[in-house]
């Protein structure tokens, strides 16, 4: 179950995380907690948090051009972050089933905003960023 919700989470973000390292796999690869499994949904969302305030901030060249760089900085910790969630789905299903509402509504909630957000940004020509443009295109291409 959790291995979908790892691959929507993935779609959700994005260019965020095209591929992971192997050294992020390993260290995921340790059996989580619980507790730990909480922590990592709770850094999911606060990811999805990060990422869609980073696309609305945008109102001009200035500010697009801000975004491009936080999206950047977040793409730097996607992989590390793909490699828990992907770890999450090796556990007991009953714990996934506890966290697959907080998974579900973040994917829900800000995939649909980041969506509407695409799409004015891409009719404003990213407001001439092409920063922003270069990161918009990543994220297409995935």
């Amino acid at each position: 179950m959790f291995k979908y919700i790892a691959l929507t989470a993935t779609v959700a973000t994005g260019y965020i995380c095209p591929q992971l390292h192997a050294a992020d796999t390993i260290a995921a690869s340790a059996t989580m907690t619980e507790e730990e499994a909480t922590a990592v949904v709770n850094e999911f969302v606060a990811f999805m948090n990060e990422l869609t305030e980073a696309l609305e901030s945008v109102s001009d060249s200035a500010s697009a051009d801000a975004a491009a760089e936080r999206l950047n900085i977040l793409k730097l910790s996607a992989g590390q972050l793909q490699a828990k969630l992907d770890t999450i789905s090796t556990l007991d299903p009953a714990i996934q089933q506890k966290l697959l509402p907080l998974v579900l509504g973040a994917v829900v909630e800000h995939g649909q905003r980041v969506s509407k957000v695409i799409e004015s940004l891409q009719a404003a020509d990213c407001y001439g960023s092409q920063a922003l443009r270069e990161c918009l295109a990543e994220l297409r291409a995935q």
